[in-house]
């Protein structure tokens, strides 16, 4: 071979180091296999978790955690399919990502081979970019394209499919083309309109009641000190998303809190009350908003975003750019409303909140809670008080079972590249999301990662469950979970697991700080009274007049029902 040439599975690898990327979750297959020949011989760490859709999440938490690119790797076909979720998943919550993809030869595409599947037809919708190299000549531009496009502007996922002929061809790269993306300008496409800024500083000032409505984008920009500086100065209380918790804190007079369908009932009575709405990084979707019509609809609304495609998409804006001392008294005086606090009765049984409130009390200063999907993550949201960057991790948008305990390994990883070796990742996750990849658990003892895993056991697929409660009578068709030990699959897997009866409240805080101590990954199954719903809650598509706080309950231990919802 010429010492000039490069096969297309050598470019892969070159383009990777350049990218600095130090960490690929890669599953093995028969058209990829290569490029992982290639990889492990190039000193880039591999992690092959037992499923593609845990490799994706993985790669996901990683960018999450780190803010740098996650690269994940699969095979044609069905390896490639069993990442669409996860790409899915990134492209809802603007996570940079690349996939790449193996594909059958060049001379079979179209003709049903084994293990064939169009990916740029199916990853189109949910990427960012998506495209087939046809030729290895074009490899090296392609990956550098897929970097910059995935890491600038609005992030998000990009895939490249690579026919496993192109892998084995041989060219001299031309590592140091110039990108040229024609329409692709983020440096000009993102420049804000001063007259538009202008303008809403106007709007600020003028505003005898203004709330800021913060979303995930201040925090994928590290915009974090930023929105304190100007929420302090001018006095505007602010309100976060599920993807903002740690934007800013709760505990500051004037933090409200988490905002939507299970937010702080304050903190949706302040955004109703507002005479102007500063939304910046988000994307009004519908669980914040219910019902559009009837969001805020006495306010102005100022859209801060980074993509024009969300300005007016959902919610339409008066000033679009790509403190009064008597409102603060009544934020206080809706803060400190007895009926709008997070509260909940004790009945003797470990109440999901006691588990939830016991393990973000008991965790190191430096910890970082990745988040499945359901009540849990509710709660846990609504519990949170960090302000570390990066320190609470949620499939917010797409909203993926199963999302945690992958996301937690791609977070220990992506923290340990950065030089982060103090701190602890703690993943809290439901029993229902959690069965989704239960075989992550190899991928952690095998790497010896020291997360700590929490499942919020109740039984049930816990969010359907209050649904079925509220709204259809009762009937809870196909959300009863079967029995599991999980502190047994946990030990078989090699992990070091324990249970908490739900009948035994003073084992709760005893287990938690064990787990903590443990100095590798600790599993506890937290069995949790089943009977309680996350609240507040305004109903999916309501409004603020619908919010229901609190739940009476039946003798049977079930909901009463809340009339029309």
């Amino acid at each position: 071979m010429n010492i000039e040439e490069l096969t297309g599975s050598e470019i892969v690898v070159e383009s990777l180091r350049s990218q600095g990327i130090k960490t690929v979750f890669y599953y093995s297959g028969g058209a990829i296999l290569p490029t992982g020949d290639s990889l492990g011989e190039a000193g880039i760490r591999l992690v092959s978790p037992l499923h593609e859709g845990i490799a994706i999440l993985a790669a996901g938490g990683y960018a999450r955690a780190t803010g740098k690119v996650g690269v994940a790797i699969a095979t044609s076909g069905p390896g490639g399919a069993n990442c669409t979720t996860g790409v899915a998943d990134a492209k809802l919550d603007s996570i940079p990502v690349v996939l790449m993809t193996g594909q059958v030869p060049t001379a079979v595409i179209g003709r049903d081979a084994f293990q064939e599947a169009d990916m740029c037809g199916i990853m189109a919708p949910v990427t960012k970019h998506s495209s087939l190299v046809h030729s290895v000549k074009d490899l090296p531009r392609v990956l550098n394209e897929a970097f910059y496009i995935a890491s600038t502007g609005r992030p998000g996922p990009v895939h490249i499919d690579i026919p496993k002929d192109v892998q084995i061809s041989k060219t001299v790269p031309n590592f140091g083309e110039p990108i040229r993306l024609r329409g692709y300008k983020p440096e000009e496409y993102y420049k804000p309109d001063k007259e538009a800024l202008m303008r809403a500083a106007k709007a600020i000032n003028e505003a005898k009641r203004p709330v800021l409505y913060v979303g995930g984008g201040v925090v994928t920009s590290g915009a974090e000190k930023a929105l304190y500086n100007l929420a302090t100065k001018a006095g505007i209380p602010v309100t976060t998303t599920l993807m903002a918790r740690q934007a800013f804190p709760d505990e500051h007079y004037l933090g409200l809190g988490m905002i939507g369908m299970h937010g702080t009932a304050y903190a949706n009575h302040a955004v109703d009350e507002s005479d102007l709405i500063i939304a910046v990084g988000a994307r009004f979707d519908d669980r914040v908003t219910g019902d559009s019509k009837k969001f805020a609809p006495n306010s102005k609304k100022i859209h801060i975003d980074i993509d024009r495609a969300e300005i007016n998409k959902n919610v339409p804006v008066d000033i679009a750019v790509i403190g009064d001392a008597n409102w603060v008294a009544r934020i206080n005086e809706l803060k400190n409303k007895e009926e709008y606090q997070l509260s909940y009765e004790p009945n003797g049984y470990i109440k999901p909140q006691d588990a939830v409130k016991g393990i973000l009390e008991a965790m190191p200063k430096k910890s970082l809670v990745v988040v499945g999907v359901g009540r849990h993550q509710m709660w846990a949201a609504q519990y949170f008080r960090r302000t570390n960057r990066r320190s609470f991790l949620s499939s917010s948008g797409l909203g993926t079972m199963g999302f945690c305990t992958p996301a937690a390994i791609g977070a220990q990883f992506g923290l340990t590249d950065i030089g982060d070796y103090k701190t602890q990742v703690v993943a809290i996750d439901g029993d229902g999301s959690f069965q989704q990849y239960p075989q992550a658990l190899a991928t952690i003892r095998e790497h010896d990662l020291p997360i700590k895993i929490f499942i919020i056991n109740d039984g049930h697929h816990g969010m359907v469950k209050q649904w079925q409660e509220l709204i259809y009578e009762g009937r809870l068709t196909s959300s009863k979970i079967p029995k599991v030990d999980y502190a047994s699959l946990g030990k078989a897997y090699g992990i070091e697991a324990g249970v908490v009866e739900m009948e035994n409240k003073q084992a709760l805080r005893e287990s938690i700080y064990h787990a903590f101590k443990h100095k590798g990954p600790h599993l506890l199954d937290l069995k949790v009274y089943p009977h309680e719903m996350v609240l507040p809650m305004i109903p999916a598509g309501g409004s603020i007049e619908q919010m229901i706080l609190r739940q009476p309950e039946r003798a049977d231990g079930g909901f009463n029902q809340t009339g029309n919802i």
